[in-house]
């Protein structure tokens, strides 16, 4: 799953669910584990996976958010 975000930065999900993918504003590709303690501590990281799962949702149940 790859969720691109108006500002060009990018969150890339892995089909076996551990790993992320960031692209941040600079273009600058950082791949962690989702365990990572790193993903948790990086605000716009957290930010950002905090609303992919939220469209991800979204998507599975077919419920627009409100």
């Amino acid at each position: 799953v790859q969720i691109v975000f108006y500002d060009h930065t990018e969150v890339l999900l892995t089909p076996d669910e551990r790993h992320i993918t960031y692209v941040d504003k600079h273009r600058i590709r950082n791949t962690y584990y989702l365990t990572d303690e790193l993903v948790g501590c990086n605000s716009e990281i957290a930010k950002r996976l905090k609303y992919t799962k939220e469209i991800l949702q979204q998507l599975i149940s077919g419920q627009p958010k409100r």
